[in-house]
């Protein structure tokens, strides 16, 4: 799901209950990998099988991936020996662009696209779906339709 939080194994599975995920540090702070939401996205049937790595959104959304300068990862005794045991999964470093002496310059990027339908669902006109309702309250045998109606429905 576009957005959805994603897993990342280092060093595979090292625990049960305090997570897997390695430590993240943008610009030399250290970066949540936590979701922003408690919103499940993408679990369940229809989406990741697990039920737990793809929960809520990432908080790298808010990171944009042209100002990404470089990636590192340190895995092992690199990791643990400058970040102790928070590093024990290990860790990812990202390094975003910095601003440089000289003539400014703006980037503008743009995006355009044009959607379609492919298919159109065919639906009841009012009239169609009045008689409808009416032949299924018939067939169930229901003798004053009016008394059953949602009472919002009657303000309509």
């Amino acid at each position: 799901m576009p957005g959805s939080a994603y897993t990342i194994l280092l060093r595979g599975q090292n625990s049960i209950q305090n997570g897997n995920n390695p430590l993240y540090i943008v610009d030399g702070v250290p970066f949540s990998s936590t979701s922003l939401t408690s919103q499940d996205i993408g679990g369940g049937a229809l989406g990741n099988p697990s039920n737990g790595g793809n929960q809520g959104l990432s908080p790298f959304n808010s990171l944009n991936p042209s100002d990404i300068e470089s990636i590192e990862v340190l895995k092992d005794a690199d990791a643990t020996a400058i970040y102790g045991s928070r590093g024990a999964n290990g860790v990812i470093l990202i390094t975003t662009r910095k601003g440089k002496a000289g003539q400014s310059r703006i980037d503008v990027n743009v995006y355009s696209g044009i959607g379609n339908v492919a298919r159109k669902l065919k639906m009841l006109n009012t009239k169609q779906y009045l008689a409808m309702r009416h032949e299924a309250f018939y067939n169930d045998s229901v003798e004053n339709p009016a008394a059953n109606i949602v009472p919002w429905v009657k303000r309509l």
